[in-house]
C-alpha cells in the first residue's frame, strides 16, 4: 500500500513536469512561427 501511495505521487509530479514541457515546446514554437498579421500578402499591393 505505501508502495502506491508513492507511485501515485511521482505520477502527479511527473504529469506537473511533462506539463511545463509541452507548455515550453508550444511558447518556444509559437515564438518561431510568423504572426498572422505580419505575413506579407503574395500579389498584392
Amino acid at each position: 500500500m505505501c508502495g502506491a501511495v508513492v507511485v501515485t505521487g511521482n505520477h502527479y509530479v511527473l504529469d506537473v513536469v511533462a506539463g511545463f514541457a509541452v507548455a515550453g515546446a508550444a511558447l518556444g514554437l509559437a515564438r518561431l512561427l510568423p504572426r498572422p498579421g505580419i505575413v506579407p500578402r503574395l500579389g498584392g499591393r
